[in-house]
């Protein structure tokens, strides 16, 4: 998986700001790895619209498996009144494609950071996402160049989010909106 990158796979590029509607919630990566976390969150997203990006935002410039961070997980496509607003910023960004699977994507990311230190680049910005292109199946993620800082969303109740079967949330959620 290490060799991946090189700087043909590298693209510099800016980046339009851009208006996201979804949902975050704080956690860290090792309750993402058991509870499947982003998993939920998309299937909850998708009750509204398709989600297509993925924002992680750092609240700590401390970064382990048990280090508590957002994850903002939404689509560019539109709103809907149960969903908050995220504004990506326009800025110069390093963009990376994501080689394989999905489930790897952590590795993507750690792969990363080690090619950022051996680039010598400190990235000054509080956040980084992903964009999932659904037509084609890759995964792109930006890490900003430029000092950048997203404002942090409102939070969801991650005991709610995982309590909710994926079978029934969009069931349950309209019955909660009618009580």
């Amino acid at each position: 998986m290490g060799e991946w990158i090189s700087l043909n796979n590298v693209k510099h590029i800016v980046h339009e700001a851009k208006i996201l509607y979804g949902i975050s919630l704080k956690h860290n990566l090792k309750e993402d790895q058991t509870e499947h976390i982003v998993d939920a969150m998309k299937a909850y997203v998708k009750q509204y619209i398709e989600p297509n990006y993925l924002i992680q935002i750092y609240i700590s410039d401390d970064f382990t498996e048990n280090t508590d961070f957002i994850t903002f997980v939404g689509s560019d496509q539109g709103g809907h009144a149960d969903l908050n607003v995220l504004n990506i910023p326009e800025g110069e960004y390093l963009a990376f494609e994501h080689p394989g699977d999905e489930s790897e994507i952590d590795l993507t990311h750690a792969e990363i950071h080690r090619y950022l230190k051996s680039q010598h680049i400190t990235v000054t910005s509080n956040f980084d996402f992903e964009k999932w292109e659904r037509s084609t199946g890759k995964i792109f993620i930006f890490i900003p160049l430029e000092t950048a800082v997203i404002e942090i969303p409102d939070i969801i109740d991650k005991v709610q989010l995982l309590e909710i079967p994926k079978n029934r949330r969009a069931k349950t959620h309209l019955q909660n909106k009618t009580d």
